[in-house]
């Protein structure tokens, strides 16, 4: 509670769906919520939701596509509330077309979905600037990244969203205002309950549908509430690293993980590798075998028997649980502390070299050298899914090798000049 004390926030669409779960969660953290949207029948009904439960919030009809009703939604949330922190520019139509669409649904769909968002923060963000910063999160789709049947029109609008929230992230980063965007799947919303329900679905068939909630790795359609808790952190957690940051919803996880045979065998096998100990669970079984049965002292220098007829890939991927058979823990702790001095002396000669390209060059090259090394440890460990990533210095390989022996030449080259 009270993530967005003494905040305010401007909420467009805030009448209904997943804005209307917005201005609610956000009125639960402390924020006062400005409602803007064009019905002035659910826009009110926001505002009343939230202050019969003690909270505070105003409603301004709003159309984000006309300039002067944005300019005036601004200018009355600042003499009611005296400043704006936050924005979400989540107002959108719904304009499904293909190819053929009419030349004003083209309009319709472009002067709301883009050209609001545009409107809504080229008046918003000045007062930004005045309060000493904030956050803006626009709402996205997974249609902003895949193509869909007879979607050109809405896709276009969301791919569009994508690139604005990128560009305005590097503009107004000097204002100390974060923006970044929330990419949902298919949400339980007035607008999908009424296309389910016109192709004869219930929430349940729904839910199960391959187009919508099938289409989901748990296999469900979103409540507005759930993207309503990544648009709170978004705009109410302080971390500015995250700035342009798309939040991807299941869907997009979904695609880019699982869609393949072989990433979904690596995440199967990395959550449960003995449901199939002789397939995919092999590699990840064996190589706790060997890791366990070295011991504190191991078995001794070549005495392993794992890597002779069991393990995979001995000699590269797995050369660590053959460190840990044959010098057991002794060896496996020499191996990460000799990690960690090499990420101590290469962030030493980072920080004092004698210019910005020498640090930037010493601490990427360094960090990059201790991550493969970390991905590669925890892979064996099964820490994480098999990755195929050799271990830096010590597994075979004459590529990884030279690249590696490469990279230590440049920081010990800037090591050498440092002060």
């Amino acid at each position: 509670m009270n993530r967005l004390k003494d905040k305010v926030a401007v909420v467009t669409g805030g009448g209904a769906g997943i804005g209307r779960a917005t201005c609610e969660l956000f009125a639960e953290e402390g924020a006062a919520v400005l409602v803007a949207d064009w019905n002035v029948g659910t826009g009110p009904e926001t505002v009343k939701a939230i202050t019969d439960r003690g909270g505070r919030a105003h409603f301004v009809p709003t159309d984000v596509s006309d300039e002067n009703s944005v300019r005036e939604m601004v200018s009355e949330a600042v003499h009611v509330f005296g400043r704006i922190n936050v924005l979400v520019n989540n107002a959108a139509v719904f304009v499904l077309r293909g190819i053929d669409a009419a030349p004003h649904e083209w309009r319709q769909i472009l002067d709301v979905n883009v050209m609001g968002p545009a409107l809504v923060a080229k008046h918003v963000v000045p007062e930004m600037r005045k309060a000493g910063g904030g956050a803006i999160v626009n709402l996205g789709s997974i249609s902003s990244f895949i193509a869909q049947p007879q979607f050109v029109t809405y896709n276009a609008t969301k791919g569009a969203i994508a690139q604005i929230t990128r560009c305005m992230a590097l503009d107004l980063a000097p204002d100390n205002i974060r923006v970044n965007a929330v990419c949902p799947g298919a949400v339980w919303t007035e607008i999908v309950q009424r296309l389910t329900r016109e192709a004869g679905m219930d929430r349940k068939a729904a839910d199960a549908d391959p187009a919508w909630g099938g289409a989901h790795m748990i296999k469900r359609i979103a409540e507005p509430r759930e993207i309503a808790c990544a648009i709170l952190f978004l705009g109410g957690v302080r971390l500015r690293y995250f700035a342009a940051l798309a939040l991807p919803c299941a869907i997009v996880l979904y695609e880019a993980v699982m869609a393949a045979a072989y990433r979904r065998d690596r995440i199967e096998a990395f959550l449960n590798p003995y449901a199939d100990p002789r397939g995919s669970g092999y590699h990840i079984i064996q190589s706790l075998i060997a890791v366990g049965t070295g011991g504190v002292s191991g078995l001794g220098l070549m005495a392993g028997r794992q890597k002779l007829f069991y393990l995979p890939y001995p000699y590269s991927d797995f050369i660590f649980a053959v460190i840990g058979e044959e010098l057991g823990l002794i060896g496996t702790a020499a191996i990460v502390a000799g990690f960690v001095l090499f990420l101590w002396r290469g962030l030493r000669a980072a920080w004092r070299a004698p210019d910005a390209f020498g640090t930037y060059l010493a601490a990427g090259l360094t960090l990059s050298i201790v991550l493969q090394a970390f991905i590669n440890l925890s892979v064996v460990l099964g820490l994480l899914p098999a990755k195929g990533i050799p271990l830096p210095f010590i597994s075979h390989g004459g590529s990884s090798l030279v690249l590696t022996l490469f990279s230590l030449g440049l920081i010990l080259s800037v090591s050498q000049h440092a002060d």
